[in-house]
C-alpha cells in the first residue's frame, strides 16, 4: 500500500456502481473489497491488474471486480499522488471505451 495516496472516483463512476448496484448486478460489498484488495495489493492476481495502450491517458489501468469472472471490469488512472476510478461496467462496455483509446 502506498502512503499518502489519493483516491478520487468520477461523477460517472459513482453513477454507473450506483445502477449497477440498484439492478443487483453487482453488490456494494463486491465493489468495496475490490477497491480495498487494489489499495492493499493492486497486483494481487484476482484483480487481473493490466495497464491500457491509451494515446488520452497513458496511466490508464484495469483490474476485475471480484467474483465476477472478469465479466465487469473498473478503469482507473493512476498518477504518483492520485488514483482516479474512472469506470465500471461490464466487460463488453469497458471494450468499447477502450477500442478508440
Amino acid at each position: 500500500m502506498i502512503e499518502n495516496m489519493e483516491y478520487s472516483y468520477e461523477k460517472s463512476f459513482l453513477k454507473q456502481k450506483g445502477k449497477l448496484v440498484k439492478k443487483a448486478l453487482l453488490s456494494e460489498e463486491q465493489i468495496t473489497k475490490t477497491i480495498e484488495l487494489y489499495k492493499k495489493e493492486k497486483t494481487a492476481t484476482q484483480l487481473y491488474y493490466h495497464s491500457i495502450c491509451c494515446k488520452r491517458d497513458k496511466h490508464r489501468k484495469s483490474i476485475a471486480v471480484l467474483e465476477t469472472g472478469q465479466g465487469y471490469k473498473i478503469l482507473l488512472s493512476e498518477h504518483k499522488t492520485v488514483v482516479n476510478f474512472i469506470f465500471i461496467g461490464t466487460h463488453a462496455k469497458y471494450d468499447r471505451l477502450n477500442k478508440d483509446c
